[in-house]
């Protein structure tokens, strides 16, 4: 589980990387400790346009998400 602040740059980008290696038995996921708090959107343009570049849009999350207590237990 990687965590980051916003949850639309660094954790995304690197969900999306680690989930396009498809490793057996390796769950991915990411999130945000001040997500809610998001201005920039579901994801920062740098951020999606690295992934376009990488081709990582399949394996990206649609959307922030903001780290929880449960969230980081389940990872």
């Amino acid at each position: 589980h990687f965590v980051c602040v916003g949850n639309t740059y660094r954790s995304r980008l690197a969900e999306a990387y680690l989930k396009s290696k498809k490793i057996p038995d390796v769950t991915v996921s990411s999130s945000g400790i001040e997500a809610k708090d998001n201005i920039c959107g579901p994801i920062c343009w740098e951020a999606q346009r690295l992934i376009e570049v990488g081709g990582l849009v399949p394996h990206m999350s649609p959307t922030w998400t903001q780290t929880t207590e449960e969230i980081l237990s389940t990872a």
